[in-house]
């Protein structure tokens, strides 16, 4: 558990210094880090944008507050990502746990 925690504050707080007022986008964010991120951005007073696959996942991300749970069985990150920038901002900030891919804003 500490692991993921420094993982997430380090990963949003020093490399992206995030900062309150953005849109942060977290993929596995259902996972121990992407959790942690979550709640931290949250905190922060960040908009939140989060991925899973599976409903019991996104059910548990609605829970912690995410204001957009994308559960990518269902629905295209990128569809959503093009309509969400003009309902508020594009992602300012982005956390992808699964690679090094670069993800579409």
């Amino acid at each position: 558990m500490l692991t993921s925690g420094l993982t997430a504050s380090i990963a949003l707080e020093k490399a992206g210094q995030m900062t309150s007022g953005q849109v942060v986008l977290v993929t596995a964010a259902a996972g121990g880090t992407g959790q942690f991120a979550v709640q931290l951005a949250k905190l922060a007073g960040n908009k939140v944008v989060a991925t899973c696959g599976g409903e019991s996942k996104s059910t548990f991300l609605s829970s912690l507050g995410v204001d957009r749970v994308v559960n990518y069985r269902n629905e295209n990150l990128k569809d959503v990502s093009f309509c969400f920038r003009f309902l508020y901002l594009p992602f300012i900030l982005q956390l992808d746990n699964i690679s090094l891919v670069p993800v579409p804003t």
